[in-house]
């Protein structure tokens, strides 16, 4: 799931952009793969200081109030269909 997740993100991205943005957004794609060590040890140390249920549960708050305010913050997201 996680390599159809990422072929199905990159694709959509890249038909998403104009051309001459293609390698820049490229990139910014990949500052993932440096920062999702950081998320992992976030949540490890938030996981260890107020529990595994809790720190997934407020993680998982963040990301539905991320994808909310992106929702309606920017139109473009609501016109995308995959």
């Amino acid at each position: 799931m996680h390599m159809a997740y990422n072929v199905s993100n990159n694709t959509i991205l890249q038909l998403s952009v104009p051309d001459s943005y293609r390698g820049r957004v490229m990139s910014v794609l990949f500052l993932k793969k440096g920062l999702m060590s950081v998320g992992t040890a976030l949540a490890g140390a938030l996981a260890a200081a107020i529990g595994v249920q809790a720190a997934m549960a407020s993680m998982a708050s963040i990301i539905i109030l991320f994808g909310g305010a992106l929702w309606v913050a920017v139109p473009a997201f609501r016109r995308i269909r995959a």
